[in-house]
């Protein structure tokens, strides 16, 4: 606002209060400046009229049309330039074309080399280093390893099946009977061992080494990361060597040492600013562009009684935790907690091996699917998509498959037999390639329309098996469809009704997504069990990491992330004849993306089955999407809940939780209680508050309370308790998170405690910080939870929050994961499928505009994407990785720097939730141990010492022990390492590498990392740091092993938000590799000024005549 309109603007409000005191008696500038802007806003003096009436002002029409003439006058609007009418018009077309731009499957010159099966010697190598004592070298893949292994029970009977299959159960307790042996056989031996841990770490080395250097250089530098003490020294400790050194009080050691330690000092590093210059594609929309969108409502009443709770309930906590900081007085009796639940363990586990198989198939019966078994055959064989709807524990997600395959849809001309007389309903024929639709003859005996048109659902004709002629119709299903590598061939027999046009079938593979891993292993043996065959064989899992399935393979239960994996590689999914997304209702983020691909491969492929699955109310909007597809309802199970609600709203959930437990536990019948809490802390705190309360009553002779954690960072061996089934006269109580809402099954559950709460992931594009917060559940979530108490018996659910809490402040349904997470992995994963216009893609939500703004920008200043939007050669590499974006760009540009080992394996630590074991009556000697480790350049540095250091030990359980070192977090981390070095043997990633002749490989390193994560660097203030990008202030986490070091530029993996903004896995960086590693996000200040050049004048003593008396060098100390 220049001076002119400023002085129209105070010339108006002063005439308008005037005006307002004169006839209304009211002095308030601030209600005159309201009223102006209200005149401003209308069109004409109607509008004006009505806007003032809506805010209750008792006004008469004509002192209205006389404030609206003045206002007018005095200060006219604006008038609206073409760039306001753009804006104003909402077009996201005109406002966001880098949304709009046009798609193009088909872009040969990005095509990757075609993927090699055997891996290379240098591959084998590195994966043979990762257990020395298994040689791997015919390796192919962790799926070929199992394989073999699995060919060797193929001719067994079944009680030697059923022995191997216990032995794999087993295979976890044996590691621990392992350790316990290795303790008792003496410490000498480890004293021994570590002495030369230094010895056998050079030979490893020497033959680590693929290049032409010396096995001395290659040593240097291994141990110049592993031992490098070098510390970095800020401005105040330099000054003060500087004095020490001319004091005259040192001795000639101690002058040598200081003075070595300045030689030492980082150099002067260039002032760096932001490059404001966006690409041209994404002129005009960025955020540094003005470009401000409302953000996504994650909550209905943001200053509801339930937002009072979280506030109020994290600062009780926190002040629980420093009262018990200071005191010491935590005691802890967790491990007896474990070890009663671990004998209950083993009771169960040897209970469960006598069961028989015709109690599986007792409990098969029992389900409330079972009665329903041929109906639904029959709806998905009429119906191309089905939308199932039923509670969890209807039996949905084991028992559809399983009726699949003994309906022996995995064989696939027998299935085009099944559906060749059937008018295929859902969409319409796209005429595309691959696909020639089904060609529908008028029949007036059918019922229904026996064609759709314009993408809208219809009834289906009957199913009719007894046809003949019907040749031509299944080729016109089949298509151009090619093959996949599945194709195992085998004779079939014709199952009854039905005529087999083949004697020759090709098996294809039936697909289940699950939202969590944790559900999909634990489906996945479960179904295997009921199939009485061994887990990889006919029924198999697959999850990030970890691919347990065979040739053999015909019900493949996998993550969405998994399948959306697939679908890049294979947009038809020929190797599948039905897909069923399960859980839908979860709205993960994959689980969105793959309801607009599976829809396209609908249209495309006629033989092909699409079953949407989900245990809550929201059919009518999944049948709509896909094209109003048929509903088929699973009744559940018909007992009643007893829903209680809080008179008033409680605000601290924790103890309110844990008070309603013991009174369930003293006052009601017997059953077992589940609670619903917020994360990790929330449900360790709770077991140790209880278990201390408990202690306290044993003198009352109380029946025992068997207290089971479950989240997801949670071991699998220990997550697997809580389906036991409590002991006579005991009650078992679980604390959860809402992993327990649907994705597991617990039965015996009579009571359920909701405090109303859950944590999510929400992703701020602003700051760039994703982090895990508080919020309400959706009333869709309240009555899932409530739903966990009526399966088995009538039950109850304690509700903490007030019944008008549950209508006024709670969303009908949660908010899907795509609009508040971020997108950079599912746009380069779009991009490489040639899609490039996301304004038009089909989601079912859409996600905001300005985060897929920000997603597209942070690809394209990591060479993702071209000054076009387009994706690059490097991108399409990128895609190929099961991991982020900018890990894998790191990934990519260490093999060109010669540090791919090492980053590979920093990658891997960090895919991990925690190495760290930190219990809670031995948190000062883990912390201790965890700062053995920490090393002078940062947390990624540290991460790669503790990997070495327990590779040098022979990848000992019992040095993890000694370490506070989780142990399968160590082994989870060698499965990932061996994947990542497959997938760059795979796709052929390696080249040539660059000759770095200035840094060392711990520089090397350094700068791999800061390739990747430029965009999360941050430059050290007074008292924090200030982030390049938006000069948020943020914090050393007080984990790090940069904490109170304080370098000038750091590099940062993440960001969390407790009581202040913390980075968490730091490492040091030059800024001058910002600008080389980043030129379109930095450039480089043209103010810098070296310190060394530069003496500070004071103005205060311009006048003077020695104007250096006051500096510290010509004092005399």
């Amino acid at each position: 606002m220049d001076g002119i309109e400023e002085l129209q603007s105070l010339s108006v409000i002063s005439k308008v209060n005037e005006m307002l005191k004169n006839y209304l008696e009211i002095d308030q500038s601030e209600l005159a400046e309201f009223i102006i802007y209200l005149a401003k806003k209308s069109k004409d003096l109607d509008e004006f009229n009505q806007l003032l009436n809506e805010n209750d002002a008792n006004m008469s029409f004509d002192f209205i049309n006389q404030l609206y003439r003045i206002i007018i006058t005095l200060d006219p609007p604006k008038q609206m330039d073409e760039w306001d009418n753009i804006i104003k018009s909402n077009n996201d077309e005109t406002n966001f074309p880098a949304l709009s731009l046009k798609n193009n499957p088909n872009r040969k010159e990005l095509l990757l080399p075609s993927p090699t099966v055997e891996l290379s010697e240098w591959a084998k190598e590195l994966i043979n280093k990762e257990n020395p004592n298994i040689k791997l070298q015919n390796y192919k893949s962790n799926k070929d390893r199992d394989n073999r292994d699995r060919d060797k029970h193929k001719h067994r009977d079944r009680r030697s099946l059923s022995r191997d299959h216990d032995r794999d159960r087993y295979r976890e307790r044996d590691i621990d009977r392992d350790r316990y042996r290795e303790r008792g056989r003496g410490r000498d031996r480890d004293r021994h061992r570590r002495s030369r841990s230094k010895d056998r770490y050079r030979e490893r080395d020497s033959s680590r080494d693929l290049e032409s250097d010396t096995v001395m250089e290659e040593l240097e530098e291994e141990i110049d990361i592993l031992n490098n003490k070098k510390r970095y020294i800020n401005d105040i400790e330099r000054w003060e060597n500087q004095q020490l050194l001319k004091s005259g009080i040192l001795t000639n050691e101690e002058k040598f040492k200081l003075k070595s330690e300045l030689e030492l000092q980082e150099e002067i590093q260039p002032e760096v600013t932001i490059n404001l210059n966006p690409p041209n594609f994404l002129k005009g929309q960025t955020i540094r562009s003005g470009i401000v969108l409302s953000p996504i409502k994650l909550v209905a009443k943001p200053e509801g009684s339930l937002q009072r709770t979280i506030t109020t309930s994290l600062q009780i906590q926190n002040e629980l935790k420093s009262i018990h900081h200071t005191h010491n007085t935590t005691h802890s009796t967790h491990s007896n907690t474990h070890s009663s639940t671990h004998s209950t363990n083993t009771t169960h586990t040897t209970a469960s091996t006598k069961r028989v198989y015709k109690n599986i198939l007792e409990e098969r019966k029992n389900l409330p699917i079972y009665k329903l078994r041929e109906e639904i055959i029959n709806e998905i064989i009429n119906n191309q998509i089905l939308i199932v709807i039923g509670e969890t524990g209807s039996g949905k997600t084991t028992q559809i498959p399983q009726y699949l395959y003994e309906s022996k849809f995995h064989y696939y001309n027998h299935f085009l037999s099944l559906i060749s007389p059937v008018t295929v309903t859902g969409p319409s024929d796209s005429n595309g390639p691959g696909s020639k639709g089904i060609s529908s003859t008028e029949d007036t005996s059918t019922t229904g329309p026996s064609t759709v048109t314009e993408g809208k659902g219809a009834n289906s004709m009957p199913m009719e098996c007894n046809t003949t002629n019907n040749t031509k119709d299944i080729e016109d299903i089949k298509g151009t469809n090619s093959k996949g590598p599945l194709g195992t061939v085998t004779k079939e027999t014709p199952i009854e009704g039905c005529r087999v046009l083949d004697t020759v079938t090709e098996k294809k593979m039936i697909g289940i997504t699950q939202p969590r891993r944790i559900s999909c292993i634990n489906i996945a043996k479960r179904v295997s069990d009921e199939m009485y065959c061994i887990i990889g064989n006919e029924v198999g899992y697959c999850i990030r990491f970890s691919d347990v399935t065979s040739d053999k393979t015909i019900i493949k239960y996998m993550t969405d992330g998994m399948l959306l994996r697939e679908i890049l590689h294979d947009p038809l999914l020929n190797n599948y004849i039905t897909i069923m997304l399960d859980e839908a209702h979860e709205r993960t983020i994959a689980t969105d993306v793959l309801f607009s691909l599976l829809k396209e491969t609908c249209m495309k492929r006629k033989d092909f089955r699409l079953i949407v699955t989900s245990a809550t109310l929201e059919s009518e909007k999944f049948s709509k999407y896909f094209f109003n597809s048929k509903i088929f309802k699973i009744p559940g199970r018909s007992f009643p809940v007893e829903i209680f609600h809080s008179k008033e709203q409680e605000f601290d959930y924790l103890e309110t939780s844990l008070i309603t437990i013991l009174n369930i536990h003293l006052n009601e019948k017997p059953g077992d209680i589940l609670l619903f809490l917020t994360g990790e802390e929330d449900i360790e705190t709770g077991i140790k508050i209880l278990e201390e309360r408990l202690n306290k009553l044993k003198n009352m002779n109380i029946p025992k309370l068997l207290l089971f954690p479950v989240y997801s960072a949670l071991p699998q061996d220990q997550q697997q308790q809580i389906f036991q089934p409590a002991p006579p006269g005991t009650r078992k109580c679980i604390l959860a998170t809402n992993i327990a809402e649907a994705s597991i099954t617990i039965d015996g559950i009579l009571y359920v405690i909701d405090p109303g709460l859950c944590k999510i992931k929400s992703y701020n594009p602003k700051t760039g910080m994703e982090s895990l917060i508080i919020t309400p559940i959706s009333q869709a979530n309240a009555r899932q939870r409530a739903g966990r108490a009526g399966r088995t018996a009538p039950g109850k659910c304690f509700r903490l929050y007030t019944e008008k809490t549950f209508h006024e402040e709670m969303l009908p349904t949660p908010i899907p994961e795509i609009q508040r997470v971020n997108l950079t992995n599912v746009v380069i994963i779009l991009k490489s499928m040639g899609i490039n216009d996301f304004l038009h893609f089909d989601f079912m939500d859409k996600p905001c505009n300005e985060m897929l703004i920000d997603a597209l920008d942070i690809l394209y200043h990591l060479g993702a994407l071209d000054d076009e939007g387009l994706l690059t050669h490097l991108g399409r590499k990128m895609a190929q990785f099961p991991i982020d974006p900018t890990l894998s760009k790191i990934l990519l540009y260490s093999i060109e720097m010669d540090c791919y080992n090492e980053i590979i394996t920093i990658i891997s630590m960090l895919s991990v939730q925690n190495i760290f074991y930190r219990p809670s009556d031995k948190r000062e000697k883990a912390d201790q141990s965890r700062r053995k480790f920490f090393q002078s350049e940062g947390d990624h540095l540290t991460y790669l010492y503790i990997y070495n250091q327990w590779s040098n030990n022979q990848f000992s359980n019992y040095y993890c022990y000694n370490n506070f070192l989780q142990y399968r977090a160590l082994i989870k981390v060698q499965d990932i390492k061996k994947q990542l070095i497959s997938i760059i043997d795979k796709y052929k990633f390696m080249k040539k590498k660059m000759k770095i002749d200035n840094l060392n490989k711990t520089e090397r390193i350094q700068k791999c990392i800061c390739s990747g994560f430029f965009h999360h660097s941050a430059k050290r203030d007074e008292d924090s740091y200030r982030t390049l990008l938006d000069e948020q202030k943020v914090y050393i986490h007080p984990s790090s092993s940069l904490f109170q070091r304080n370098p000038e530029y750091v590099l940062y993996h993440e960001l969390i938000l407790t009581s202040k903004e913390y980075m968490r896995d730091l490492t040091i960086i030059k800024s001058k590799w910002l600008l080389e590693l980043a030129p379109t996000m930095f450039i480089s200040n043209n103010n810098t000024f070296k310190h060394s050049n530069v003496k500070i004048k004071p103005l205060y003593n311009k006048f003077e005549k020695d104007q250096d008396y006051w500096r510290l060098s010509k004092r005399k100390l």
